[in-house]
């Protein structure tokens, strides 16, 4: 059977030990055709052409962030996509982030302009007289502008060590100033039971956090059972983590807004406000008296 399948083989396709075996030219020049296009195909996936790339993403600039960054290395075509797309929607061309249909803001500028509205809510004189705790404070960002451009003493708690770059340390000396004070730990219910972190507690007359993540109810029901002013950026709902979170029909809290609305509804006194910042902006804070 093996030789009959050989002989089989050979008849229908040639010598192919003895004789080259050449491929039909119109077959090979099909064949080509077929690989280019497929590789054009592959190039408008990845990049798009300049009259193409705007129309085709202009369905994902409804409030959702953009996904750029495929175009970035795909030569001159990608650029000049980018480029076309950057002035169609008032974007910075230079920078690879923040895409998103409220205006592109970077990290500091964010900080800066909730800084702006901690000094315009709760008064500069009364901070400056107290301080700020600023929690799950990342590198410190906000407790940077705070200290160095308005003299707020800030103490940062957050489980990562803050890292200065060369920037920031330049800005510290020319301005003579003490870098923030640093708790290197996680903000939890017992954060009160160490006596010096009592004492930090007990003087500062504010709570904020930034986007906190997983702090940001515990900052909320602390400035609540303590009598504390707070200010609080939500971010991240994480609802498989805190299950217990209900709307009013009962269903479980899993998304930004109805987070908002949860920790407000935890006392009527809780406010609300608009940072004009992009993206998750809700400000829910409030005020004790002085």
């Amino acid at each position: 059977d093996t030789i009959d399948d050989l002989e089989s083989f050979i008849g229908e396709f040639g010598e192919v030990y003895d004789e080259e075996v050449v491929e039909d030219p119109l077959a090979a020049e099909q064949r080509k055709k077929a690989h280019i296009e497929q590789q054009q195909k592959r190039k408008l996936i990845h990049a798009g052409t300049p009259k193409e790339y705007p129309a085709r993403i202009y369905s994902q600039l409804l409030g959702k962030y953009v996904p750029f960054n495929t175009c970035i290395s795909c030569g001159i075509e990608g650029h000049t996509a980018r480029s076309q797309v950057c002035e169609l929607y008032g974007r910075n061309k230079n920078k690879k982030n923040n895409f998103h249909t409220g205006g592109q803001t970077t990290p500091q500028q964010r900080a800066t302009r909730f800084s702006n509205w901690i000094i315009n809510t709760f008064g500069e004189e009364f901070l400056k007289s107290t301080g700020i705790l600023d929690i799950a404070g990342g590198q410190g960002k906000l407790s940077l502008d705070l200290q160095l451009r308005r003299g707020i003493s800030c103490t940062i708690v957050d489980p990562r060590k803050m890292v200065l770059s060369a920037k920031q340390l330049k800005i510290i000396e020319k301005k003579q100033s003490t870098v923030p004070e640093q708790k290197v730990m996680c903000f939890e219910d017992d954060f009160l039971d160490d006596p010096e972190n009592q004492a930090i507690f007990d003087k500062i007359g504010l709570i904020v956090g930034m986007h906190p993540d997983q702090a940001t109810e515990r900052i909320v029901r602390f400035g609540l059972n303590h009598g504390k002013s707070f200010a609080v950026l939500p971010c991240c709902v994480f609802p498989k983590m805190f299950p217990y979170r209900h709307n009013p029909d009962g269903t479980e809290v899993r998304h930004y807004e109805e987070f908002c609305d949860w920790l407000q509804n935890l006392d009527s006194g809780i406010q609300r406000a608009t940072l004009d910042i992009p993206g998750r902006s809700t400000i829910l804070y409030k005020i004790y008296p002085q």
